[in-house]
């Protein structure tokens, strides 16, 4: 909603009421327009001190300011002489719910330092949060094009919105480079003990090759430090972190991550809690918990433990369950209490089941015994262990299988693609 209020002194009314009524402004009056800085909204409104301005520019200016998407109500007054005026905004933020986290996915050519600086130089209402609507995703998106060519890269970068997950409630603006296709080809860590160096090259063996991502959801510290998280050092990170580029094959290029591990001290656990639900009691959890007091913290031992919550809810239907562990740490004494809680999510349905590379008597059996039929509650654990616990069909025995199935978290549905595989092909 955008609002223009004019006051005016009543010297000024006669003058006011001319259309083409004109203005000297001599300062911009912001009220409410955290977090936003002075200087941030002078260039966003287009105005400046000394400027003469008339009903067309302030209008103009009000919804520049409203477009961004970062306001939910914009009032203008104006106040003092027409030699000298202030032009007074009365900002009202927008939703706060409209404004999303930013992840920058893999625009490898920048550090975090100069991409920051750049993007406030180049989008005036810049933030560590964008509105979901509105011209600043279009504007980060094109300030982060303009640097990477600054840099003499032929690049092209993309704006995207992603979706909430469990783990993260609220959705996100993402920026990364699409071309060239940018894939991790080396990692080196200083600073890795001996006796965690094995695991450290396992980890990064496992990342080598793929796309590089550095974004909001990929976790790469965690995934790099995976052997430091598994014992106990809770507080481990990366400094001195920075990425090379290089030309790789034909559309593609080559990034080297270098970084030093910083480890901290070890956490040993104190306590582990999962309160149980209808689908699994404190009992179950108790039964085939990995992480007792006194253990060395260890995110494997962790999510061992509460992969059995998670396998009960995906029979269920719920595809997005995560488990979300509030983790207190003490630092003094060096121990961490885990409390697990659940995010469930919808439940999802069967849309569709796609079947092939099966005939004859292998079809008839597979249709007469498979459940998820359309319209039937997801269940992935089934889905997984359907040849598993069905080897009592003997016209399948020849076959192996390979199962996809493809979430729409808008209609909270599922479509399965089965394909069979005879074993002597």
């Amino acid at each position: 909603m955008l609002s223009l209020r004019f006051a005016v002194p009543a010297a000024m009314l006669m003058a006011a009421a001319s259309l083409s009524a004109q203005y000297t402004v001599k300062r911009m009056v912001f009220q409410g327009g955290a977090p936003y800085t002075q200087k941030q909204l002078e260039a966003a409104s287009g105005l400046a001190p000394g400027q003469k301005i008339g009903q067309k520019e302030m209008s103009d200016a009000a919804q520049h300011i409203m477009d961004s998407g970062a306001f939910g109500d914009i009032e203008m007054s104006l106040n003092g002489a027409a030699s000298g005026i202030d032009v007074i905004f009365k900002l009202k933020p927008a939703d706060p719910a409209t404004m999303l986290p930013v992840s920058f996915e893999n625009i490898a050519w920048l550090t975090p330092e100069e991409r920051e600086a750049g993007l406030k130089q180049r989008v005036p209402l810049y933030a560590d949060k964008l509105p979901a609507a509105g011209y600043l995703q279009q504007q980060v998106q094109d300030a982060l094009q303009e640097m990477v060519k600054a840099k003499g890269v032929n690049a092209k970068v993309e704006g995207f919105q992603k979706p909430s997950t469990p783990e993260r409630p609220t959705a996100a603006v993402a920026f990364r480079v699409t071309e060239p296709r940018l894939v991790l080809s080396n990692v080196k860590l200083t600073g890795v003990s001996a006796d965690l160096a094995p695991g450290e090259r396992k980890s990064i063996g496992q990342l080598v090759g793929t796309l590089f991502n550095e974004g909001i959801d990929s976790h790469l510290s965690d995934t790099l430090l995976s052997a430091y998280r598994n014992a106990g050092y809770v507080d481990a990170k990366l400094d001195n972190v920075s990425r090379t580029v290089a030309d790789g094959a034909t559309g593609s290029a080559n990034v080297t991550v270098a970084a030093q591990v910083v480890p901290g001290e070890p956490y040993r656990v104190a306590s582990i809690t999962w309160p149980g639900t209808a689908l699994f009691s404190a009992d179950d959890f108790a039964k085939g918990n990995k992480v007792h007091a006194g253990d060395t913290v260890s995110v494997a031992a962790l999510r061992e433990s509460y992969q059995p919550i998670l396998d009960a809810y995906h029979r269920q239907g719920y595809v997005d369950a995560a488990i979300v562990p509030a983790l207190k740490a003490d630092t003094a004494n060096h121990t961490v209490a885990y409390d697990l809680t659940i995010s469930p999510g919808q439940v999802y349905h069967v849309d569709s089941v796609h079947i092939t590379g099966l005939s004859g008597q292998a079809q008839k059996d597979f249709d007469a015994n498979w459940k998820l039929k359309a319209g039937a509650v997801w269940d992935s654990v089934y889905a997984e262990k359907f040849l598993q616990n069905n080897t009592a069909l003997r016209s399948l025995a020849p076959y192996t299988a390979k199962f996809d199935s493809v979430a729409h978290p808008e209609t909270h549905t599922v479509n399965v693609t089965i394909t069979f595989f005879a074993n002597n092909k």
